[in-house]
């Protein structure tokens, strides 16, 4: 092991020699001491530890590669679980995904057009589906749009009976009794 110290602590070969040839002779070495000193420009260990780094680097690329594909494939299956009502031009239209849009990409798909129209609607309930209303499931999506059609036609059935209430009250029907006197005299 002191040779290896006194060989790797030197700067020039030439002073590696030097100083193995004192120590030898220092130790009891005889008088015909022999040295070669090899200076060895690469010894490998740059290329084991820039391998080491490469392998290195990749791994965590890769690892950081799957962590994103994990995290944009979860996000993706809560998006495609998501059920809301919306505006479908005229009419309340049935969506799947949530009601936004990231880099450009509509994050909801129309699944089924309804034949209630926006119109019909009141006006808190418009309002509320211009920002869209955010139901638990298809089904639950499905009962909601039959509850405005129940109230749409409930409102029209209110409608109608007010008005024929109207127009058979609003023409009572009187009788007119006429009376003569006449004045006497004769």
């Amino acid at each position: 092991m002191r040779l290896k110290s006194i060989a790797v602590s030197n700067v020039t070969p030439q002073k590696a020699a030097d100083n193995l040839v004192s120590a030898a002779l220092t130790y009891g070495g005889s008088d015909n001491i022999t040295v070669i000193v090899i200076d060895v420009l690469d010894d490998g260990i740059a290329d084991q530890t820039r391998k080491h780094l490469t392998r290195g680097v990749i791994a965590t690329f890769v690892s950081f590669l799957a962590l994103f594909a994990a995290t944009v494939a979860v996000f993706f299956l809560f998006v495609s679980s998501e059920w809301y009502l919306g505006i479908n031009g005229t009419t309340v239209g049935v969506y799947r995904g949530i009601p936004t849009t990231i880099a450009g990409i509509n994050m909801s798909s129309l699944v089924e057009t309804t034949s209630i129209e926006i119109k019909d609607l009141p006006d808190a309930v418009q309002d509320s589906l211009a920002d869209g209303i955010r139901v638990k499931n298809e089904d639950e999506a499905h009962s909601t749009v039959e509850n405005y059609r129940k109230q749409i036609d409930d409102a029209n059935n209110k409608a109608v009976k007010k008005k024929e209430d109207a127009q058979s009250g609003g023409t009572p029907t009187t009788e007119t009794t006429t009376s003569t006197t006449s004045s006497g005299g004769e």
